[in-house]
Formats: structure tokens, C-alpha cells, sequence
């Protein structure tokens, strides 16, 4: 779940959920014929910076170990020869007289190093001769935290986490477990002194390792002070998860976690992310699940983060990444899912919503919330249900003995905390307590907040109004079974979550590759929060599938990284529309090749070559592909060959992208194939886009092999895009379908405040001389005049207000032109003062839902610094559209305003 957030900066990154991408949404405002919909700009997601100096990763001339392709027993030297061409570019730059401060270095999955350097600097380093390249660094920002939670008859222990969608729990029944492989997990750490995890003590048989990368020490610990607290215990129990309570997908495997979200930190920077990737590599990590990251930077696959990705899997360790979160449509995945070797992970809903529970003994199930910083609660056990009334703090008598009984309290008096109450009956030998408060609402889960100042001295859970009050009527003679389940059946099962980022790569690679569910999930959570949580995100899918993978590794070892991915495309399973499933199976771009099917990977006997197609721009073309089917059985298969496509995605595309049914013809060269045991045979296929849907539809769907003796279908997803990529708008329609009064883009003068208000309702910006600072005035469109000869500062600046639409522009310009069509001046973005061209190396379309928006204004200003004489101009919007390369911008659109009158 990506939560939202009403400030202007729209940082879309994630760590899921959670990869969350802090996605903000907008403060409503008032236009002439009622309310907009709007999302407010946001601040560049601009580069780290330490005080005035630039952050930034040195890439040098050599290949990192990882690509240098080097025999194993040459390896050592290799990395000496890099660790002396890095003392040479040192070297180097001390006789340039170039000061830098050195953070990290690289060797393995990045030949260079971090460095902190003047940006008067930076050319002179660049042109150094043992540099190829600097990069800007950026910063990861972290996502929410669990809810703590409670699950219905027929969930267990085996199914509460795992689910029943993926086929783990059969891979458990048949003793596939995760035994002797490692998971690297790098997120906000573990706390491994959880019962799921071995505990207590670091490192212990489950927690075998990691490192502390944030904080730069040895404890991983998730530290319930750090900027983003509890999600990498609850990821790690996907993972690999073992106690009384639940079992994780892989619950032999071990643990290795890296924490890069630290107390202090409020994000991961990238030469943080590099060094605990490098880590778990360097570990020997089979798997390694990253549950974050972001769409608003390093989008490209040829981004420093994605590389290292890329080149994990080269070392023989599976990079497992969750898409990331947002509810835009189409072209927002996130880095570095994006990676080309990554398996990227969407998220489906999961078949119920889960939260802890026991068993009455009238045979009621009741749903609890363990409290923060309480005990552990028992996985198992039956006890007597003593009611203790109303918590007064008041000491017991002396003689009163709770021993071996659970003690029911009611809240009372806000100065009677619960741990105050609680440890009271706890010194009275009581064995756990039950909280609970007066509600109107008989569901309100009784708060528990105030409890966390002191730890509990026994198990204590939170439970609804009404279950408190009907089992304070059952006192005396009452019990509880500990154990049990409550839940909520899900309302799409199964299917494709809403949040869930879409695909493709702005390369048009297929992305997503595989989804898993990741709504509604019930893990671990640090003991200080109540030991088990429920999430929601592609954060919580990609563990599965990590913990799937490493099933995986661990039944069969000779298994190669880069096959798992494959087996785990042709075996996925997909699903239907979520929205309307009679209408057809939901797009490739958001679900990727299906639901992960732990069985089927784990059974498979074949696979495809290629196991994807991205077939990137059809053109009016016909398109051929080859698919060759690999047997390591020992008898020939018989495959029936057919086609399922899936619904195509009409623009606009926004979260209003149009649904059709119309889909690309696929002809194949034969209807049938036999690949021979331990052999291989070859498919050709062809595809034709259709007519009857718009320039730059995505299309898509799968080659289905069905085995003529039964068995297992293999599947190889294809996705695509009608005609020119480019066709695609630069401006996004769908702003003004939401907002009819409005047009996109337009040009506005400044808004006037109302400062004749009392203090207390009057505009913050009255107080600020700025001009602009009160920002731009609702309504269409129109001519604006720069009035410099008053003394109001409300008609100084125009504003500029467009809502990008295509996936992604390589610059966008805002000139500022004379009558003539002379650049004289630029318009800034309002936040920062940069141009637009600056402020995103590559620029991401902000249309997200459809109502995202930025600006740019001018001031009367020439870019010389001087006064823009009396008289008429314009400002220009021009947008490059990167090509489906990712390097090319073939693409070019222009918008001119309305004019501007500047009056001296």
C-alpha cells in the first residue's frame, strides 16, 4: 500500500509498499464551476547533496568483476588490478588539484567509487583519464509500517502467510522447504529476536549474517527509531518466517539482512543500496529481495542501480524486486525492477484479510491485536478468562492470585496506562491480559498507543468493543484458545491489485515479469509492535516469489540463476480482469506473465527461449519471433500450440486507460510441436497488430503449449505496441476530462489572497512579498498581463500548468519568446527556481491518476538578469519524447500560451 500524502512533493519512490513511492496527491481547490481534481507539482526529486557539494558515483574504465568474465582463480588478481586503477584515478586527481571526499568503493557489481566533490569540480574530474562517467546519486525514501493484526477457521499456522494461491503450502506437504539456501533480504533490517527468526542473539541459525550499511555497524537490528521501522521484518517473514504462529514461503532457508534505512537517515542513498547489493553478493546470497525503489529516477535500465542488478544475476545470485506502488496506468515502473535480469513482482490481492484470533468457549472466534512492546503472544493453549472490571492502577491484595489465568481489562482513566495495569496482574502470576475500551462502534479495536511506554510483562492483545463487553459477560466460567484465525474474505482474489505499478520499461521491455499476492498480508513485525502485522504492496509479493525462488534453488542446486525466472514465466498462471472478469484477462503490462505457481516451477520439465517477448513497436509491421522449447525430461512431449490475449490498453495513458478486446493476430508455423527428450525444438510466431485500436495501445497476452498427455501448460508472455510508440500525446487528455473547466496546459496569472481575513484564516502567503508566492489562479486558459507600473506583487508573475501525458520526455523546455520567436528568458519550476530542463534528467510523465500537474512561471525577467521591456510574449512548451530505445528522442511536441503583455 502506497500511502498518500498531501504535500507538493510527490516523491515516487518506494520500498514498496510500502517499494512505497511516497505518492502525494493534492489539496482540492475551488474553480469557477466547483471543485478540481488536481495533483500539486512536485519538488525535483533532485540529487543528494552533502551541504553545497555534489554526491556522486565515479564509474572507471575497467569492467567490475561481475562482467570481466575472468576465470574463478584469477578473480583475487583481478580485483587487485581494479583496486590499483582506482589508487590511479586518486592519484590523478590530487595532481589536478581536485579535492574530493571519498564515501564508498566498488569493485563487483561497480568498478568505482562515492565521492562528495565541488560542483566547480566536477568537469575537471570527468575529463580525468581513468574516469568514464560520473552519476548523480539519489536517495530511496522509505514506506509505512504494518498494521498489527489478528485470521478464520481453516487458517493455520501453515496457510496464514503463504496463502492458498501459490501452491507453496503443497510444495511444504511434499518437503520442499528452503533447506540450505541462503536469502539475502535488504530492507530496514530484521528483528531477529523475534520467534519467527531464531531468536534471541545475532547472528543465531535462522539469522546467519548481515550488516547494518545506514548506520555503518554490525547489528541489523529493526530499529523501531529508524525512518522506516518494521518492514523489513515483515518482508523477511514472507520470506523465510518459522514459529507457532506462521510459516513463511521458504521456512528452512537462512537469513542474511542488510539494512539501508537507518535511525537517523530519513533514505537509503544509491551508494548505500550499492554496497549492501555488492554485500550479499560477495556473501554468496542464492537470492536477494529488494521490496524498494523508485519511478521518478534511474528509470532507465542503464542506470547504475539497474546494472548492479543485472549483474547480481551474472554472480549467481537471483535479484528478486517489487515493481513498486501507484495507481497511474500504464509506464510507471519502478527502478530497479526495471532491471533486465531482475524479476520484477507485481502484487494480487490475497484470498482473505488475516488478523490473529482465538477461540471462546461458547465457540466464537474473536480477532485480537497484540499490543506494542507486549509479550509474545502464545501460538498455542486454553485458559480461564478472569474479568478484572475496570483498569484503576490501584495495587491488588496480597492475597489475590491470578496465577495461570488470562485477565480481562477495561480501559479507564487515560492515567492508568496499560502497562501500568497490566504488570500488575502480572506480578499476580497472571498469564496474559485482554484490553479493551467503551466504543460506540462494538468493531473499534480498543487503542493501544499509550502503551508503549514501558514494555508489558506478559502477552497482552487489544480486542473490539464488542467482544470485550460479550466476554466480560461470560465472566465467570469463560476460557480462550489461543491459535486461531479471523478474516475477511477478499473482494478480488486472486486478482491483480489496483496499487500494483504497471509496465512496460520506457524500453518497452516487458515489466512486470510475475505477480504474487501483496494485499492483506499477514507476517512477522518487530516484537516492540506486536510481533505480527498485516501489509499491503508489492512489497509483500516480491518476498513471495523470492521465497518461491529460493523452493526453488533448494530442491533443485544445480538449478542456474538465470533459469528461475524463466521457469517461473512459463509456469505463472494468468488471471482474469480485475474489474470485470468476463471481459477477458487482465493486460500483461500490470500482471506480468501471472500469478507465480510454486508447484508448477518446482515440477516443470520444460522451458521457453526466450521466456518473454518484447516486441516494442509494431509500426504497421509483422512481426516474427522465435521460441525455442528446451525438454530435460526423458520422454519426447506433444505441445497443442495456441494463443490468449489479453485485454489491450488504449490510451490515455493514465488510470483511465480504455479496455478493449480487440488484440494482435498470432499465426504460428505449426499448430503443434514435439520436443524430443533431453532436446529441443523450435516455434515460430507471428503477429499482426490490429486496426481497430488506437496508435500506441499496448498489446499483449500469451503463447500457450498445452501437452497432449497432460500436464502442465507452458506459457511465454508477448507484449507490444501498436504502431508509433510516439503517437502517444505529450499532453495528457485525461486532466481535462476530470477538470472540464480547466485546460491543459494554460496559461494563468498569479492568484489574488483574500488578506482581509482575520489572522487565523487568512492566507500564509499575505505575509510573504514574493512575487508568484501565492501561486497560480484557477481557470481556463487566457492572455495575462505583467502590471510592473503598481505596487501589487499578484499580477508580477504568469503561470505556466500542464499535465504531462507521455510515459516519459527526455527534456521539457519552457522558453520564455519575444514577438519575433527569440528566446529571451526561461520559465522556472515554481518550487525550485530551475528550469524544467533541469530539474529531471529524464522526465516522467506527472499525470499519474490522470490529475497530476506542474508549473513553470515567469517573472518579467530576461535571462540576463535585467527587466523585460514593455511589450507582448510567450512562453513555449517544447517536449522531446524518448524513443523506445531509451537513448533516442524522436518524438517532438510544442505548446505556445497565450500572449503576455508586460506594462512598465
Amino acid at each position: 500500500m502506497f500511502p498518500t500524502n498531501p504535500r507538493r512533493r510527490r516523491w515516487q519512490a518506494w520500498l514498496s509498499a510500502s517499494l512505497a513511492f511516497a505518492m502525494l496527491s493534492g489539496q482540492p481547490a475551488m474553480a469557477d464551476d466547483g471543485m478540481i481534481d488536481a495533483d500539486p507539482a512536485p519538488e525535483a526529486v533532485q540529487p543528494v547533496t552533502s551541504g553545497d557539494r555534489l554526491v556522486r558515483f565515479v564509474e572507471l574504465n575497467s569492467k567490475p568483476l561481475s562482467e570481466a568474465q575472468v576465470n574463478p582463480s584469477r578473480e583475487a588478481a583481478y580485483l587487485r588490478k581494479l583496486a590499483v586503477e582506482q589508487d590511479e584515478f586518486r592519484a590523478q586527481a590530487r595532481a589536478a588539484g581536485i579535492e574530493f571526499t571519498e564515501r564508498r568503493n566498488f569493485d563487483v557489481l561497480f568498478n568505482g567509487l562515492s565521492i562528495e566533490i565541488d560542483p566547480e569540480d566536477l568537469a575537471a574530474l570527468e575529463a580525468l583519464d581513468t574516469v568514464s562517467a560520473s552519476h548523480p546519486i539519489y536517495s530511496v525514501m522509505g514506506g509505512q509500517s504494518p498494521v498489527p493484526a489478528e485470521a478464520p477457521e481453516g487458517t493455520t499456522r501453515d496457510n496464514v502467510t503463504v496463502t492458498n494461491l501459490t501452491g507453496v503450502p503443497e510444495a511444504h506437504s511434499a518437503g520442499i522447504t528452503g533447506e540450505g539456501v541462503v536469502v539475502g533480504v535488504i530492507d530496514s533490517g530484521i528483528d531477529y529476536n523475534h520467534p519467527a527468526f531464531g531468536g534471541p542473539g545475532f547472528p543465531n541459525d535462522k539469522v546467519i549474517g548481515g550488516y547494518d550499511f545506514a548506520d555503518d555497524d554490525a547489528d541489523p537490528f529493526d530499529d523501531r527509531y529508524a525512518s522506516v521501522e518494521m518492514h523489513g521484518t515483515h518482508v523477511a517473514g514472507i520470506v523465510a518466517g518459522k514459529d507457532d504462529i506462521m510459516v513463511g514461503v521458504a521456512p528452512d532457508a537462512k537469513l542474511r539482512v542488510y539494512r539501508i534505512f537507518g535511525t537517523e537517515n530519513p533514505g537509503a542513498t544509491e551508494d548505500v543500496l550499492l554496497a549492501a547489493m555488492e554485500q550479499a553478493v560477495e556473501d554468496g546470497c542464492d537470492v536477494v529481495n529488494m521490496s524498494w525503489g523508485s519511478n521518478r529516477y534511474e528509470v532507465l535500465q542503464n542506470g547504475v542501480i539497474s546494472r548492479a542488478t543485472d549483474r547480481m544475476l551474472r554472480r549467481g545470485t537471483v535479484p528478486v524486486v517489487a515493481i513498486g506502488n501507484n495507481l497511474a496506468g500504464p509506464f510507471l515502473p519502478g527502478s530497479p525492477a526495471i532491471a533486465k535480469s531482475a524479476i520484477a513482482v507485481a502484487a494480487a490481492y490475497n484470498s482473505k484479510a488475516t488478523e490473529m484470533a482465538f477461540k471462546t468457549s461458547n465457540g466464537e472466534i474473536m480477532p485480537f491485536r497484540a499490543m506494542y512492546l507486549g509479550q509474545p503472544v502464545p501460538g498455542k493453549g486454553t485458559f480461564e478468562v478472569v474479568d478484572a472490571g475496570t483498569a484503576n492502577c490501584a495495587a491488588l491484595p496480597e492475597d489475590v492470585s491470578y496465577e495461570g489465568k488470562i485477565v480481562l481489562l477495561k480501559r479507564g482513566h487515560w492515567s492508568c496506562r496499560p502497562y501500568m495495569a497490566v504488570n500488575l496482574y502480572a506480578e499476580a502470576g497472571a498469564e496474559a491480559a485482554i484490553w479493551w475500551q467503551d466504543s460506540w462502534d462494538p468493531d473499534r479495536f480498543a487503542s493501544q498507543f499509550s502503551s508503549t511506554i514501558e514494555r508489558l510483562d506478559i502477552p497482552t492483545v487489544a480486542v473490539r468493543t464488542g467482544d470485550g463487553s460479550e466476554l466480560a459477560s461470560m465472566s465467570p466460567g469463560a476460557s480462550v484458545s489461543w491459535g486461531h484465525f479471523f478474516e475477511d474474505p477478499a473482494t478480488f482474489p486472486g486478482k491483480t491489485t489496483f496499487f500494483s505499478a504497471w509496465g512496460p520499461s520506457h524500453e518497452l521491455d516487458m515489466k512486470p515479469d510475475v505477480m504474487a499476492p501483496g494485499g492483506y498480508i499477514f507476517s512477522a513485525i518487530p516484537g516492540y509492535a506486536g510481533y505480527y502485522g498485516l501489509m499491503d504492496g508489492t512489497s509483500m509479493a516480491a518476498p513471495h516469489v523470492a521465497g518461491i525462488a529460493a523452493l526453488m534453488r533448494s530442491a533443485n542446486p544445480s538449478l542456474k540463476a538465470h533459469e528461475v525466472r524463466d521457469i517461473l514465466l512459463s509456469t505463472s498462471e494468468p488471471a482474469d480482469f480485475t474489474v470485470d472478469p468476463d471481459l477477458g484477462l487482465h493486460p500483461v503490462a500490470q500482471q506480468g506473465a501471472g500469478m507465480v505457481n510454486a508447484i508448477a516451477a518446482l515440477g516443470a520439465r520444460t522451458k521457453a527461449e526466450p521466456a518473454k517477448l518484447s516486441l516494442g513497436e509494431f509500426e504497421g509491421r509483422r512481426l516474427s519471433r522465435d521460441i525455442t522449447v528446451e525438454n530435460k525430461s526423458d520422454t519426447d512431449i506433444s505441445y497443442r500450440v495456441s494463443h490468449r490475449s489479453a485485454l489491450t490498453v488504449n490510451p490515455p495513458m493514465t488510470f483511465r486507460w480504455v479496455p478493449s478486446t480487440s488484440a494482435a493476430t498470432v499465426e504460428f508455423s505449426s499448430d503443434s510441436v514435439v520436443v524430443p527428450a533431453s532436446g529441443e525444438a523450435k516455434l515460430s510466431v507471428s503477429f499482426s497488430q490490429p486496426v481497430d485500436v488506437a496508435e500506441g495501445s499496448i498489446l499483449s497476452g500469451w503463447i500457450e503449449l498445452t501437452p497432449e498427455n497432460g500436464g502442465g501448460i507452458l506459457r511465454v508472455p508477448y507484449l507490444g505496441i501498436k504502431g508509433d510508440f510516439q503517437a502517444l500525446p505529450a499532453i495528457n487528455p485525461t486532466f481535462t476530462d476530470i477538470n472540464q473547466g480547466l485546460d491543459n496546459p494554460s496559461l494563468r496569472p498569479g492568484n489574488v489572497p483574500n488578506c482581509d481575513l482575520p489572522p487565523y484564516a487568512r492566507p500564509r502567503c499575505c505575509s510573504d512579498s514574493t512575487p508568484g508566492a501565492c501561486g497560480w489562479s484557477i481557470g481556463k486558459s487566457t492572455s495575462v498581463t505583467l502590471d510592473f507600473s503598481n505596487d501589487s506583487i499578484y499580477d508580477d508573475v504568469a503561470f505556466t500548468m500542464l499535465s504531462q501525458g507521455f510515459p516519459m520526455l527526455r527534456k521539457y523546455r519552457a522558453r520564455v519568446i519575444d514577438t519575433s520567436g527569440r528566446t529571451v528568458a526561461w520559465a522556472k519550476d515554481r518550487y525550485t527556481g530551475l528550469r524544467p530542463a533541469e530539474l529531471f534528467e529524464h522526465w516522467v510523465r506527472n499525470s499519474g491518476t490522470g490529475t497530476g500537474i506542474d508549473f513553470a512561471q515567469w517573472d518579467g525577467v530576461l535571462e540576463d538578469g535585467s527587466p523585460a521591456p514593455e511589450g507582448t510574449y510567450y512562453i513555449r512548451l517544447e517536449f522531446d519524447k524518448l524513443g523506445g530505445d531509451g537513448v533516442s528522442y524522436p518524438g517532438f511536441e510544442t505548446w505556445t500560451s497565450p500572449p503576455i503583455t508586460v506594462v512598465r
